[in-house]
C-alpha cells in the first residue's frame, strides 16, 4: 500500500477565509474613533497591507512544515526569503472583469500506517491554522486583543490538531494470548 498523502491547498480559499473573517471584525468596530483601523481590516488586500499577508501566509505554511517534518518528503535546499505568490495569473476579460488564478501549496506526506480517515481533518486543520495564523499577524499591530484570540486558537487547537492527525495510525489487531 502506497504510504503517501498528497495536500494541495488552494491559496485562494485562504485569502476568501481572511477576507471573510476581516469582513466580520470591521462590522463589528462600532467606535468612530477606529474607524482608520475598520477601514484597514475591511481591505487585507490593499496595496499597503497585502505584504503582510503574504508573508503571514509564507511563515504559516512554514510551521506546518515543521509540524509534518517528520513525514514530509521534499524541502528547499536554497531559500531566497521571498514571499509566498498569493496569485499565479490574472487576466482582464473583454468585459472588464478580472479572473484570477492563485498559487497552489502541495505537501507531500509518507505516513507509515496512516489512517487515512483523517486526511480531510488534517487538510482542514492546516488550512485553519494557516488562515488564524495569517490573521493574527494581520491583526497584531491593529486590534491587540482579537489578535491574541487568534494566535491561541493557532498555536493551541490548530497546531495540536496537525500533530494529532499525522500521529493517527491504522488500529492494530488486538492480539490475545492464547495459551491453550
Amino acid at each position: 500500500m502506497d504510504n503517501s498523502i498528497t495536500l494541495t491547498f488552494d491559496l485562494g480559499e485562504v485569502t476568501n477565509d481572511i477576507l471573510a473573517k476581516c469582513n466580520l471584525i470591521s462590522q463589528a468596530i462600532k467606535d468612530k474613533a477606529q474607524a482608520d483601523i475598520k477601514a484597514n481590516i475591511s481591505e487585507p488586500d490593499s496595496p499597503e497591507t497585502r505584504s503582510i499577508i503574504c508573508r503571514a501566509v509564507t511563515e504559516a505554511f512554514g510551521k506546518v512544515k515543521v509540524a509534518c517534518q517528520r513525514y514530509l518528503t521534499t524541502g528547499r535546499s536554497t531559500d531566497t526569503n521571498a514571499l509566498e505568490r498569493l496569485v499565479a495569473s490574472s487576466t482582464t476579460n473583454e468585459d472588464g472583469t478580472t479572473t484570477v488564478t492563485f498559487e497552489k501549496v502541495t505537501l507531500t506526506l509518507v505516513i507509515p500506517n496512516f489512517n487515512r480517515s483523517v486526511t480531510d481533518h488534517l487538510k482542514s486543520s492546516i488550512n485553519k491554522y494557516v488562515v488564524d495564523y495569517t490573521m493574527y499577524r494581520f491583526l497584531q499591530d491593529q486590534v491587540a486583543e482579537k489578535a491574541k484570540e487568534y494566535k491561541d486558537l493557532a498555536d493551541g487547537e490548530d497546531y495540536d490538531n496537525i500533530i494529532y492527525d499525522t500521529n493517527a495510525r491504522e488500529r492494530y489487531t488486538m492480539r490475545r494470548p492464547s495459551f491453550i
